[in-house]
């Protein structure tokens, strides 16, 4: 069975620093990982704009059908 998901790109919030480069700047930035192996105490936070990385602050949880 064939199925499609789509992207929602124009509804995200990035995270990265303003370009004031002049020139258009193209992205695609996305991780997976197993939710086995998520921890929940990780200590550490994203450079940009000192998110956790925890679900609900950097990380979404994506439920497949």
């Amino acid at each position: 069975m064939i199925k499609n998901y789509q992207f929602d790109g124009n509804r995200c919030i990035h995270g990265n620093l303003p370009n004031r480069t002049g020139v258009t700047r193209v992205s695609f930035d996305f991780r997976v990982m197993r939710y086995e192996d998520y921890d929940s105490t990780h200590s550490l936070t994203s450079l940009s704009k000192g998110n956790k990385f925890i679900i609900g602050d950097y990380y979404q949880l994506m439920e497949l059908p």
